[in-house]
């Protein structure tokens, strides 16, 4: 298959060149570009984040990890741009110094280790 050139042109066929008709096929002019999927309500943005993401990660649900939407292992896994993956890390690092604290360090739901950032971030893998 023949891949276009960035500013390639297609003429349609009813019409010449030169009456501007000519029409862009390629998909240049689209944002693939990966997003932050967050959604958290302390988000410094009045709505979900919209900036460029950097991450993907795949956390654990402590203490509800069998609600609906997780995996089989009780994770989810979303994209987070610099910021929201530093406040996100930040977040867990206070959720298990209190759990250490009171001596909680299982997810009591399934049982999983939780003494560690790695039992909280299960995956992180850069885009």
């Amino acid at each position: 298959m023949k891949m276009l050139e960035p500013h390639s042109m297609r003429v349609d066929s009813d019409r010449g060149p030169d009456d501007g008709s000519c029409v862009q096929t390629g998909i240049e002019h689209l944002d693939f570009s990966a997003r932050c999927g967050c959604e958290d309500d302390q988000h410094p943005h009045e709505t979900r984040c919209t900036t460029s993401a950097v991450i993907f990660i795949t956390q654990h649900h402590v203490d509800a990890c069998t609600a609906d939407g997780l995996d089989e292992l009780g994770n989810a896994s979303g994209l987070l741009c610099r910021d929201c993956l530093t406040r996100y890390v930040q977040d867990a690092e206070l959720l298990l110094r209190r759990r250490c604290a009171y001596g909680r360090l299982q997810c009591v739901t399934c049982g999983a280790p939780m003494s560690r950032l790695s039992g909280v971030v299960r995956d992180a893998r850069p885009l």
